[in-house]
């Protein structure tokens, strides 16, 4: 897929039946930082069932609601997906981008369980990786090496549970994209990793939104201090130069003279502080 959508956060992804919850048990970096950027949200009960599948119609949904899509007119295009499914719209929307193309036969299997292999393709599909991974031998191993390459599959288990399902957002969103820099006869891809004189460009950076790691400071009144420690993968802040970011409304007081690791909202020339790690 030539065109490189441009992915947006201001998202909720949210199941039909069952969502996310972080509890006491669940301190892992993925799930925090999902729920602070409001990608994941916990039902009534506070349930978060990580262990359980997801669908491929809910896997097609959150694939939208990344991509800040306005889903599809409802219509049939696929024999198992009837317009009065909860996802027609969301599915569709998947097909018309060439993220998804059902199984051959007329059929979608919307309530079949994501395999592993599905979510990666379509994820690397999502961060432009497809050309690289058609040249590595196309689905599944082609797609599988460059997941692997640039890092989105790593701590993420085949299984394909919710869990996964979050660690693979979770470094998709931080990893670098790949991007067309050349067209016509001599197309060219670039992966955009801030080296060769290109940008660095995710999907957070997409948005404005960068990480420092670094020691927090001083509290000057609406504003905190933080010292970076080692080099952000986006390569925004400096290593042992400190920065001024207003806190807003994040959790930065809680983290006084202790490493981090902040993801920053970047306004103009000023940072804000969304949640820190």
């Amino acid at each position: 897929m030539k065109k490189i959508i441009s992915l947006i956060l201001t998202l909720l992804l949210i199941f039909p039946t069952a969502v996310f919850a972080a509890d006491s048990n669940e301190s892992s970096d993925s799930v925090e930082a999902l729920t602070a950027l409001n990608i994941i949200v916990g039902d009534e009960s506070g349930d978060l069932m990580l262990d359980k599948g997801v669908t491929r119609a809910e896997f097609s949904t959150i694939v939208v609601r990344i991509l800040g899509l306005s889903t599809t007119e409802s219509k049939v295009i696929f024999t198992d997906v009837p317009l009065s499914h909860w996802a027609n719209s969301a599915i569709n929307s998947c097909y018309n981008i060439e993220i998804i193309n059902g199984y051959g036969d007329g059929r979608f299997g919307p309530e079949d369980e994501i395999t592993y292999e599905q979510a990666v393709k379509m994820i690397t599909i999502l961060m432009g990786y497809e050309p690289m991974a058609q040249a590595k031998g196309g689905y599944p191993s082609g797609y599988l090496a460059v997941a692997a390459q640039t890092k989105i599959t790593n701590g993420v288990n085949n299984a394909m549970t919710r869990e996964d399902v979050i660690k693979l957002i979770y470094n998709a969103i931080q990893s670098p994209k790949m991007s067309q820099t050349s067209f016509g006869s001599q197309e060219e891809f670039t992966i955009m990793n801030g080296k060769n004189g290109n940008d660095y460009i995710s999907i957070l950076t997409d948005n404005d939104i960068y990480i420092i790691t670094g020691t927090v400071g001083e509290r000057v009144d609406d504003t905190i201090e933080i010292t970076a420690t080692e080099d952000s993968d986006d390569l925004e802040f400096a290593v042992n130069k400190e920065y001024s970011f207003n806190i807003g409304a994040s959790n930065i007081k809680d983290y006084s003279h202790q490493t981090v690791k902040a993801f920053v909202k970047k306004d103009r020339k000023e940072y804000t502080i969304l949640f820190a790690l």
